[in-house]
């Protein structure tokens, strides 16, 4: 009974934050932002109010994420795109949101969370996290030469970038799975040792030495 209810919540919640991303909904900010259009100091204001609510819900949300509960970190997060949708921090609260979608398993949810993110903000900062999360779903989802994608895409453009050696581990583990074992080990010996994935990616190079071996 726990799972079914678990799966209904879980249908409904992809049904809301599909509504959620298709529509945009101007629902209470849309009137005060229009009524605000003649005048530059009111629509100061009236940002200042959106990103003042918006940094509440925000930080409860990312509170709640590293807590693990990522579900009602999630409801925070659609309640902010539904209302704040001129948030200044918008696309930090859409990547969060798909980070929460991925932790809970809900795989194509979060990758339409990140597709969105892209489309909508193509100069957010956090655009190769974006590019790394879905990397990340498409290896969960077996697609492997579709995750390998990505992460060529981001030792193209971003090699520095924070989340780097995550992207390297998951694409030794994606050649693995693709029995590609010689390229195994030029991916994985280039994660920084000081990464929590150095360990994962040296076993990993070591499995697959010992199948080319084999």
């Amino acid at each position: 009974m726990r799972i079914r209810n678990r799966l209904l919540l879980t249908s409904l919640f992809s049904f809301v934050l599909s509504f959620t991303l298709l529509w945009n909904s101007q629902a209470v900010l849309g009137q005060i932002e229009n009524e605000g259009q003649s005048n530059g100091i009111r629509r100061d204001r009236i940002q200042a109010e959106i990103d003042r609510g918006g940094d509440i819900l925000l930080s409860d949300a990312r509170k709640k994420y590293e807590n693990k509960d990522y579900w009602k970190s999630a409801i925070d997060l659609v309640v902010i795109l539904d209302f704040y949708t001129d948030y200044s921090k918008l696309d930090e609260a859409i990547y969060l949101l798909g980070n929460c979608l991925y932790e809970m398993g809900m795989f194509e949810a979060a990758n339409r969370v990140y597709r969105y993110l892209l489309q909508t903000f193509p100069k957010t900062h956090l655009l190769p996290r974006a590019m790394l999360g879905m990397q990340k779903v498409y290896y969960q989802q077996n697609k492997y030469q579709l995750s390998l994608k990505f992460y060529k895409a981001l030792e193209a453009h971003y090699p520095g970038q924070e989340g780097i050696d995550e992207a390297r581990y998951y694409a030794g583990q994606a050649y693995y799975h693709l029995k590609n074992y010689h390229l195994v080990p030029n991916i994985v010996t280039h994660i920084r040792k000081d990464s929590e994935f150095y360990p994962f990616g040296m076993y990993t190079g070591a499995l697959a030495n010992l199948k080319k071996k084999v």
